[in-house]
C-alpha cells in the first residue's frame, strides 16, 4: 500500500510538462529545460518506488518476498503507465488501431 503514491505521482510531472509546453510556447521552444525537469523528477519518483522496498525489507519493516512481490507490481504499474503515455500522449507513430 505503500507505493501506491508513487503511482500516483509519477505521471504528474509529464502531464504539467506537456501541459505547459503546449499551451505556452507551441510544439517546441524554451521549454526543453521544463521537460528535462519533469523528465528527472519522473526518474527520481520512479526510482523511489523500486528503492523503498529494498529499504523496508533491508530494516526488517516486510519480508523479503513480500520485496520481491512489490518490485513486480512495481514493474506492471510503470509499464501501464509508460504504455498509456505512448498510445494517449504520445506522437502518431504507434497505431493501434489495427488491433
Amino acid at each position: 500500500m505503500f507505493v501506491l503514491v508513487f503511482y500516483l505521482l509519477s505521471p504528474m510531472p509529464m502531464w504539467i510538462s506537456q501541459r505547459l509546453t503546449e499551451s505556452d510556447y507551441g510544439s517546441g521552444g524554451p521549454s526543453n529545460a521544463l521537460h528535462e525537469i519533469c523528465l528527472f523528477l519522473t526518474t527520481g519518483i520512479v526510482v523511489s518506488a523500486y528503492a523503498l522496498p529494498f529499504v523496508l525489507a533491508h530494516s526488517g519493516v516486510i519480508k523479503w518476498g513480500a520485496m520481491a512481490m512489490v518490485l513486480f507490481g512495481n514493474t506492471w504499474c510503470f509499464l501501464t503507465i509508460l504504455a498509456f503515455f505512448m498510445i494517449f500522449c504520445g506522437n502518431d507513430d504507434v497505431e493501434f488501431m489495427v488491433w
